[in-house]
């Protein structure tokens, strides 16, 4: 159910941005932290010669937490989520050195494993909003190819846990993304 909601909400976001403009850039995105990877898709929207971009992404998050939560020795979870976010390009052609902000939504099934006294395991289930900010570059080239790359800032807050604590808290990212421009008719 979560999932659906989840492309229900990238789809709404795809669409309207659709009824704006006739272009728009899709393509894979990869970020690398030093607990995980989050790998999916992502489109961004630019308005033209305006700075302003905004962008949507679904995408799943392979977390390998090993003994950074400080609270189990080790946690390894997999889980499905997406994104919102704005980006403002310093140049109004929306490419080279960008300021964002994006939100992500995460529902994660965590294994954990703590020997602490004795060894107890565990499964969590966690929902997690993780609010970021990045400072990035877009390079443009050709044929409405696009390469960017960002370091990402932000906290994980783990707002909704069915299961034993599991770490929370900041997060460092490294994200490259490939996207290609698709030209879209305006909606009458």
């Amino acid at each position: 159910m979560r999932l659906i909601l989840a492309n229900v909400l990238f789809y709404i976001s795809i669409l309207s941005l659709y009824g704006q403009n006739n272009s728009l850039y899709v393509g894979p995105e990869y970020n690398y932290y030093p607990a995980g990877h989050i790998i999916g898709v992502q489109a961004e929207y630019s308005p033209n010669n305006n700075h302003h971009s905004f962008n949507a992404r679904l995408a799943t998050n392979i977390t390998r937490r090993w003994d950074f939560s400080g609270l189990n020795d080790d946690e390894r979870g997999f889980g499905f989520g997406g994104s919102i976010g704005y980006r403002y390009y310093l140049t109004p052609q929306c490419n080279g050195l960008y300021l964002g902000a994006r939100t992500d939504l995460w529902f994660i099934s965590v294994d954990w494993e703590d020997s602490s006294e004795i060894i107890q395991k565990g499964t969590t289930k966690i929902t997690v909003l993780q609010p970021t900010f990045e400072l990035g570059y877009l390079f443009r080239f050709k044929k409405g190819w696009e390469l960017g790359t960002a370091f990402v800032n932000g906290i994980e807050l783990n707002i909704k846990m069915d299961g034993e604590p599991v770490g929370e808290g900041w997060i460092t990212l490294w994200q490259i993304r490939l996207s290609k421009q698709i030209k879209l008719e305006k909606l009458q």
